[in-house]
């Protein structure tokens, strides 16, 4: 996603006086495979949990502290140095700190942050079947899911009937493929052997991805994200566990959280002082790496740590 946004993206929007030397273009779709990564993780998660309240507080200290100073740095940053175009106003980024601004049509003080919007719902939806008592019903779940994006997507095509967009991003439709095949590899890795339902499930998972999307690419995603987690997931993929892609993965929510905006007001910088191309995507790819990392080590892990541990304390049941 960074190298997207600082290639293919910028140029977009900005211009290069030189273009990259490489583009990523198809970077875009990386969302698609964090939304499968997530599905995976938030499953296995929701498999110890026994309260909602137990999740809610699991995913507001996993995501809100870190979201909320890097709210703060970007408007600051974009505030002081600026950004055609994407200069939020003060109490625009304040609602920004309930993370729904999306929901209420208010812009985003990055827009990165569009895809936190979907994984929100993917929570809620999630919350309200643990509510109900029925998230261990996966391959249930995942059916409904799966059926009900291509009931949305096939009324769409067949009568030009248009879903709003609000609608239509809190069913999840063009999404649910990709949330399910997490699911998916997270059951049969707790039945500890691949079923044949797994499989089928999973082929229709990219199917459907294509299909809602109307765009094949969507289903090439699918499939690797499908071959990557299951991979990862019955520890066939052992040889990707090197120090470089644990560093990355550790701060890839921070680096997610303020490589967007911070970075395109780096590139900017550097280009307006005579830096080429390749130096201003460099400078701005190690700035955010950097921020990343501080943010990492100073806020969303201790963060995490003093409210779960708030938290554990404050429900702990004294003996009688």
């Amino acid at each position: 996603m960074l190298l997207f946004h600082y290639t293919s993206r910028f140029d977009g929007i900005y211009g290069y006086r030189e273009a990259p030397l490489l583009t990523f273009p198809h970077g875009a779709l990386g969302v698609e495979f964090f939304f499968a990564i997530s599905g995976f993780v938030i499953t296995w998660t929701t498999s110890r949990t026994r309260h909602v309240r137990d999740f809610f507080i699991s995913r507001f200290s996993r995501l809100w502290p870190a979201y909320a100073v890097s709210v703060a740095l970007t408007w600051i940053i974009v505030a002081v140095f600026g950004l055609p175009g994407r200069e939020v106003g003060a109490l625009r980024a304040l609602f920004n700190l309930t993370m729904l601004q999306e929901f209420f049509g208010m812009p985003h003080v990055d827009g990165a942050y569009w895809s936190l919007y979907i994984e929100l719902i993917f929570y809620a939806w999630t919350a309200l079947a643990l509510t109900f008592g029925v998230l261990n019903r996966r391959i249930a779940l995942v059916c409904a899911g799966l059926l009900a994006a291509i009931a949305l997507r096939a009324t769409q095509d067949a009568f030009g009937i248009g879903i709003p967009g609000r609608a239509l991003k809190i069913s999840l439709a063009e999404f649910v493929p990709f949330f399910s095949i997490g699911i998916l590899v997270f059951d049969a890795r707790a039945a500890r052997r691949v079923r044949w339902y797994h499989v089928a499930l999973l082929l229709a998972s990219i199917a459907v991805a294509g299909y809602a999307n109307h765009r094949f690419v969507f289903s090439a995603v699918a499939a690797l994200a499908c071959l990557l987690i299951a991979g990862a997931a019955f520890g066939t993929m052992r040889f990707l566990v090197i120090r470089p892609f644990l560093f990355l993965g550790s701060i890839s929510y921070s680096l997610y959280l303020v490589h967007q905006n911070i970075g395109y007001v780096v590139i900017r910088q550097a280009l307006a002082n005579g830096w080429t191309t390749e130096m201003a995507i460099g400078a701005a790819t190690v700035f955010c790496v950097s921020i990343a990392t501080l943010l990492r080590t100073l806020v969303e892990v201790p963060a995490q740590r003093a409210i779960r541990r708030w938290y554990r304390v404050r429900t702990t049941v004294a003996p009688s």
